[in-house]
């Protein structure tokens, strides 16, 4: 795959041009107490217990929907707007303990439900697969006063996002656990490919997995990589003395905290990885790395680069979401 280093999409390009007009970190590093405690607080995750609310419920002739909340586990580290979490979720007809649900993790910019639920959810209760779609702390209802759309202030909200994510989706599969389903799958597109999976290393159990155009860090995307003019870099070099400086420090969080120095999944020989041949944002390099680390997972290449794959091959995610699962149920008959 080496001549995938001189295939880069063009869309990716433009694309990047324009978000990166706009700043992460403003504010610099943020709390230096709760970055001391990463990666360690994260490897350290905890399942657990959640009580959903049930807010509203509607059953349409092919489909349940119903929408809930619950507090966050990862709460106390959370800014209060952020502490209630919120999902959609979407059941077949005639649902059971045989019926598949896969939790949706958001990619970044994918605040509330619409694209997941529409792009994914919907589609898959043609085959059987019910979904929970699942806002992530900092977006959305749960972006905290002040913050400009979703582009977090500090560091540490960068890493309080993920780390909620995380936590809110091991409870979320422990949910669908105790309410009797058999099978149990995670999935998501670039930052929530990522999350998935961190929340597939850390759970207990097989899951069916699929990340999707997934960076083993977020080191190579937003140090070395296109997103790299999104970061405040002026502020964070105030903080650290000079610009280099600053770029080590954002550098060894990002790697420390990478899924290369977490432990393998047990669900890896049924992970379905996806990946992009012209992709100029996750790069192939950094999702080969994954797959590579994942010994017996399954890696498929997309076409295009990492936008035109958001919004056009999202037929191919599903497919890897099907077989994921029939290779989940093949392990647990």
């Amino acid at each position: 795959m080496s001549d995938l280093n001189f295939r880069r999409s063009k869309i990716d390009y433009i694309s990047t041009k324009f978000t990166n007009r706009f700043k992460f970190f403003k504010r610099g590093f943020g709390d230096s107490d709760f970055l001391e405690l990463i990666p360690d607080l994260l490897k350290k995750i905890e399942i657990q217990p959640i009580d959903i609310s049930w807010k509203k419920e509607k059953k349409f002739k092919n489909f349940t929907w119903k929408q809930g909340s619950f507090e966050s586990p990862f709460s106390q580290f959370l800014p209060e707007e952020a502490k209630l979490a919120h999902i959609q979720m979407l059941l077949p007809p005639n649902y059971n303990e045989e019926t598949p649900i896969c939790i949706h993790f958001a990619m970044t910019g994918d605040q509330g439900f619409t694209m997941r639920l529409f792009a994914l959810a919907l589609p898959l209760l043609r085959d059987g697969i019910g979904s929970i779609v699942l806002e992530i702390p900092y977006y959305g209802q749960r972006k905290p006063r002040g913050q400009f759309n979703i582009f977090v202030r500090t560091v540490s909200d960068f890493f309080k996002m993920c780390g909620g994510t995380i936590s809110e989706g091991l409870s979320l599969l422990e949910w669908i656990k105790s309410q009797g389903f058999k099978y149990k799958g995670i999935t998501g597109i670039s930052m929530g490919g990522n999350i998935t999976c961190f929340v597939g290393s850390l759970y207990n159990e097989k899951v069916a997995i699929v990340p999707c155009l997934p960076p083993h860090s977020p080191e190579p995307v937003f140090v070395n990589g296109m997103l790299k003019d999104s970061i405040h870099w002026k502020n964070l070099a105030k903080e650290e003395g000079d610009l280099e400086r600053a770029k080590i420090k954002l550098s060894n969080l990002m790697q420390k905290s990478g899924l290369l120095n977490f432990p393998k999944p047990l669900s890896k020989d049924i992970a379905i990885i996806v990946a992009g041949e012209a992709d100029a944002i996750v790069s192939p390099d950094t999702v080969l790395q994954l797959h590579n680390y994942w010994d017996g997972s399954e890696l498929r290449w997309v076409k295009g680069g990492h936008v035109r794959s958001i919004f056009g091959k999202t037929g191919i995610f599903r497919q890897a979401i099907r077989d994921s699962f029939s290779k989940l149920k093949d392990e647990l008959m």
